[in-house]
């Protein structure tokens, strides 16, 4: 036995025991958790979402999303795949008339999402082949 195979099977065994996927991960992240959205971003540039307008966004463990759009509730599926893509189904939303740029971007990124960021604190949601983003808070 060389000298080095000792490490390498000490990593190999602590990677199978600690390792999971990005999906995974992202998974775990996002379980029950609440995020409001904070700003919106066009090729990097940060619109800020006004304080007196509420979006936000509830992953549920059965794989359904729901929340607020402004003054609008909606809802949808979701399912997460390889290199934390991200793709939304079934979005339905209540129709209360209530004009917004912002909502207009919110509800687009649900039809175009790409990719899905997430830390213990902040979510991304990357669309249009990533050159547009939504960045949220988690607030609960």
């Amino acid at each position: 036995m060389s000298r080095w195979t000792f490490p390498i099977l000490l990593g190999v065994a602590g990677c199978l025991a600690g390792c999971t996927n990005s999906t995974e991960v992202a998974q775990t992240k996002l379980v029950n958790s609440t995020w409001q959205l904070v700003s919106v971003e066009f090729g990097g540039l940060p619109t800020p979402v006004p304080t007196n307008q509420v979006f936000t966004i509830h992953f549920a463990s059965d794989s359904t999303a729901y929340g607020q759009d402004l003054c609008n509730f909606y809802n949808a599926t979701y399912s997460l795949g390889e290199s934390n893509s991200i793709v939304f189904r079934s979005f339905g939303s209540t129709e209360v008339d209530c004009p917004s740029s912002i909502g207009t971007e919110f509800r687009l990124a649900f039809d175009k999402a790409d990719i899905l960021l997430a830390s213990d604190q902040e979510l991304q949601i990357l669309y249009f082949n990533r050159t547009r983003a939504l960045r949220f808070i988690r607030v609960q």
